[in-house]
């Protein structure tokens, strides 16, 4: 009587491998959202932490919204010799602090100010240079925004 050839796998069987694939998607899955989450618009410089973070950022202004922004942020403009540039800010807060300054590097700052709420004002830069933008929140949920002409 002829036997039948016995088909075994070639690979060992690990605990891994006896698991259902769809069991490690949900991990998988919870992982990736919660890094995705927190990389929103964190930067790795400063500390900065931002929780579903959208913000953008071109020639003539920059803005953010998001759930938690915990850190200090810089962004820097730049006036000409000759021009006054009209800076525009808009911040809302629904929870936490948002202070922000703007300043010429060893001058006293144009702007100043802390625990920002809900607001809309206008900062008249006047003299010529690279002027730094500082934003330093502490579980600030809300948004910022500025712009200028």
């Amino acid at each position: 009587m002829r036997r039948k050839p016995r088909l075994e796998s070639r690979h060992k069987k690990t605990p891994c491998a006896r698991r259902k694939p769809s069991a490690l998607l949900p991990l998988w899955l919870c992982l990736f959202l919660l890094s995705a989450g927190l990389a929103g618009c964190s930067q790795p410089q400063g500390g900065v932490l931002a929780v579903n973070c959208v913000s953008q950022q071109n020639s003539t202004s920059f803005s953010a919204r998001y759930d938690l922004l915990s850190g200090e942020k810089k962004y820097e403009i730049r006036v000409n010799p000759g021009e006054t540039l009209a800076l525009r800010l808009n911040v809302t807060t629904e929870e936490g602090s948002l202070a922000a300054s703007v300043s010429l590097p060893g001058q006293e700052p144009a702007y100043t100010g802390n625990a920002l709420g809900n607001t809309s004002f206008t900062v008249y830069l006047r003299e010529s240079g690279t002027y730094t933008v500082r934003l330093t929140a502490e579980k600030h949920r809300g948004s910022y925004s500025f712009a200028w002409d």
